[in-house]
């Protein structure tokens, strides 16, 4: 379709074009729903759509001319990558692509009402997409939008909001995370530094890419996570909290320092073999698990294992037997040992909170070790579970049965910690162990009071037993 001509040429229903639209000269009006191909606007071209029409654009689009938008809406729809050339000012500008599918700007747009990305992904580049007077930004579950240069999140718009399962990826330099009308969903940081500018809850993953830093800022703003925090570059933790605040499991990928780290009851947090660290106060009032990287246990030396916190969990010193090899232990903070299945069999009574998975790969049959076990017993969220003494381990036999282990027992505290330890015992099979409470000693009693009271007497019993008779 080439309207060529001063005059202006209009349809009077939707038309389907399925390779360019050319507006060379004069003005085009096509009737809403048309789908237009590829828009090229030539320098005395005019596309002005029917009032309040709802029109489509599958392909790219450039504008060296005038565009009109009418109070009407352009939906880039359609597969593949395509770009959005040179300034425009749209009144709805809908992006819904296919999976996979994207526009990219080569220049910023003005949007008069709204600007929906309800599919695919819309990238802003360096460029802008800010609103002119109001209405809505929203990006819907699945879809994403990408922001570079110094740029956040699209303003103008007196409502933002984004879906859960939403992306937001910013790549440029120096770039602001602002607090929205609703929660964030996903968010990929990459290169250069992003920081917060409120508390912020994100309620799908956050990633820090190689190379990027998300800063919490000076203003020691609360970061909330409901997914997934992975961090292949730098997180700045400030003076701030982070709180894992998930219904799941939740993991932790990348060795990261917190500030203060809070894991809220109901959440799982899974930090595999990275190394976390909470240079101020941890709250763990869900379970927090880490896989222990694996240790070459050798003899006469004691190797230590830490949990998802830093803090030292497991101690192992083998003095006697094959060597046990690489080792690694899971160690799940604040589970019940219900959480660990030993045949068809549960632990009774009331053992502590933290169970401790540990696997040889060389020999686990013929082992004489010292073995310490360490469990949180803070006066916040106590892992004692009423185990103050008498301390005991209990390890699933064969993975069949729960059994006491007899044996030369010391306890002690190591800050917020209590440790109890077994030493120089001959053990024949690993995997899951916890601490309980082991026999008790008899109850001291103190005598309050002592009445007696002698039986009644028979003297004629007496005198028969006096004359033998």
């Amino acid at each position: 379709a080439v309207p060529s001509d001063s005059a202006a040429v209009s349809t009077s229903s939707a038309i389907t074009v399925t390779n360019w639209m050319d507006v060379t000269d004069g003005q085009f009006s096509p009737a809403t729903g048309s789908s237009l191909g590829g828009v090229r606007i030539a320098a005395n071209g005019i596309l002005k759509p029917a009032a309040s029409a709802n029109i489509y654009a599958p392909y790219d689009w450039s504008n060296l001319g005038t565009f009109t938008h009418n109070s009407g809406t352009v939906t880039f729809n359609g597969t593949g990558a395509k770009t959005l050339s040179d300034a425009n000012t749209f009144y709805n500008l809908t992006i819904s692509k296919t999976s996979g599918g994207s526009v990219t700007l080569l220049a910023s747009q003005t949007v008069g009402a709204g600007l929906s990305i309800t599919s695919g992904t819309f990238d802003l580049g360096t460029f802008l997409a800010n609103g002119q007077s109001g209405g809505v930004f929203s990006v819907s579950n699945g879809a994403s939008i990408t922001i570079g240069g110094g740029n956040t999140i699209p303003t103008g718009y007196p409502t933002r909001s984004l879906g859960t399962p939403s992306t937001v990826t910013l790549n440029g330099t120096t770039q602001s995370i602002p607090a929205l009308s609703s929660n964030w969903g996903n968010l990929i940081v990459s290169g250069g530094t992003k920081t917060l500018t409120s508390g912020i809850s994100f309620r799908g993953d956050v990633t820090i890419n190689s190379g990027a830093t998300l800063d919490v800022s000076a203003s020691n703003y609360n970061l909330f996570a409901y997914g997934n925090f992975t961090n292949s570059g730098t997180f700045t933790p400030q003076n701030g909290t982070v709180t894992f605040n998930g219904s799941g499991t939740q993991t932790l990928t990348g060795n990261t320092t917190f500030n203060n780290l809070t894991v809220n009851s109901g959440t799982i947090l899974d930090v595999g073999s990275s190394v976390v660290t909470a240079s101020g106060t941890t709250t763990n009032a869900g379970i927090v698990k880490r896989l222990a990287p694996a240790q070459t246990i050798a003899l006469n030396t004691p190797f230590t294992f830490k949990d998802g916190i830093g803090q030292s969990s497991a101690v192992i010193t083998q003095t006697g037997g094959t060597a046990m090899g690489s080792t690694t232990i899971q160690i799940n903070a604040n589970a019940t040992t219900a959480g660990s299945a030993c045949g068809s069999t549960t632990l009774g009574g009331t053992p502590t909170k933290r169970y401790y998975d540990i696997a040889p790969t060389g020999n686990s049959a013929n082992v004489t070790a010292t073995l310490t076990l360490y469990f949180y017993s803070g006066a916040s969220n106590s892992e004692a579970n009423g185990n103050t003494s008498n301390l005991a381990l209990y390890h699933c036999k064969n993975n069949t049965t729960w059994e006491r282990l007899a044996g030369n027992y010391t306890e002690g505290a190591s800050g917020n910690y209590t440790w109890v330890k077994l030493t120089g015992y001959a053990f024949t099979s690993f995997s899951p162990f916890t601490v309980g409470g082991g026999p008790g000693n008899p109850t001291a009693v103190t005598l309050s009071s002592f009445k007696a009271n002698a039986p009644a007497f028979d003297l004629g019993a007496w005198l028969r037993r006096m004359l033998g008779r």
